[in-house]
């Protein structure tokens, strides 16, 4: 399929992602360590997505996720504090495994994030579904 002229397009492709973490930090004055188990939650509708569906329909593909859908995820942090009591924030580096399907179609990312005291955060991912990512947002913690 790749090699045809459709395969050769680009598609449009938009993802929401929410996650649900319950996990735990060892945190000195300078290092973060931890680890986390959830849910994470995505939503998609855009031309990939109804592509992988067609194509999964001829069973050249499987679309184990759909448009939306819901799997269980590991996460694994390590950083760093900036300032008394992270008063310049934290970086940390974190990977993240989605166990979704069978183990050969788990998916998995490395971040590298810088958070702020006051919850925004910035940074940039590599995962195995695209090359690189950047992102931000903002941390509500309650």
């Amino acid at each position: 399929w790749l090699e045809t002229e459709e395969g050769r397009e680009q598609h449009s492709f938009w993802n929401i992602q929410e996650r649900i973490l319950v996990g735990a930090d060892v945190s000195t004055s300078s290092v973060i360590i931890g680890m986390g188990a959830g849910l994470q939650f995505f939503q998609g509708a855009s031309d990939h997505d109804d592509i992988r569906s067609a194509l999964d329909d001829v069973e050249w593909v499987d679309d184990i996720d759909g448009k939306n859908d819901f799997g269980f995820m590991t996460a694994w942090w390590f950083g760093f504090n900036f300032g008394q009591n992270a008063s310049n924030g934290n970086i940390v580096l974190e990977y993240d495994i989605l166990h979704k399907g069978g183990m050969d179609d788990w998916t998995s990312s490395l971040k590298l994030t810088y958070a702020h005291p006051t919850g925004f955060f910035v940074g940039g991912a590599n995962n195995s579904l695209m090359e690189w990512t950047v992102y931000a947002g903002k941390n509500f913690v309650f």
